[in-house]
């Protein structure tokens, strides 16, 4: 028997003025799925709805394009995004050594590139002196700022001093050193 072949669809139904996107597949030819008869394909939609998956796995029953629809019955599923992981010694490390992807300008980042914040040697330093000064707390792994913190982010901004809160200036930094390296600018 040939292939089963689906078409991955996209539905919006509108239902008392309200739309409702679905997304699964709608089978076109059943193909060797002929052999079991159509309970497959509806075996495999009753597991799609128990799974959270989803998107595309989910089978859709064909409609004409216009049909009426039948509302038998809406749930109301509340959901909540969470937040993005707090930094750990090792994430915070990886992120201070990737900083450079951060930065706006093509030259500014090339500078960066491989170097980030600080330099391997002292990375490690730079979080044990945030930690030490009371910027930065440590709660089982995880690494949480301060109010203090978040105080002198304030008190920079507040001041117009936004180049001390961006990796643009210690990527402008690099870029000076590097063009020093090649004798392109004068250390003075």
């Amino acid at each position: 028997f040939p292939a089963a072949e689906f078409q991955v669809t996209t539905r919006f139904t509108e239902v008392e003025g309200h739309q409702f996107k679905s997304e699964g597949k709608v089978m076109t030819n059943p193909g060797w799925l002929a052999v079991y008869g159509r309970e497959v394909a509806e075996d495999s939609a009753a597991k799609s709805d128990k799974s959270e998956k989803a998107g595309s796995d989910r089978i859709l029953v064909p409609v004409a394009k216009g049909e009426q629809v039948k509302t038998e019955k809406v749930d109301t599923v509340a959901l909540v995004t969470k937040p993005p992981a707090r930094y750990t010694e090792a994430t915070l490390l990886s992120a201070m050594e990737g900083a450079g992807k951060l930065v706006d300008s093509e030259e500014l980042r090339e500078a960066m590139a491989g170097k980030g914040l600080g330099t391997p040697a002292t990375r490690a330093a730079i979080i044990e002196g945030l930690l030490n000064e009371k910027y930065l707390l440590r709660e089982g792994r995880e690494i949480i700022p301060t109010a203090k913190a978040f105080q002198l982010m304030t008190l920079l901004r507040g001041l117009g001093v936004n180049e001390l809160t961006a990796p643009e200036l210690t990527g402008e930094w690099e870029y000076k050193l590097s063009q020093m390296e090649r004798g392109r600018i004068s250390r003075e």
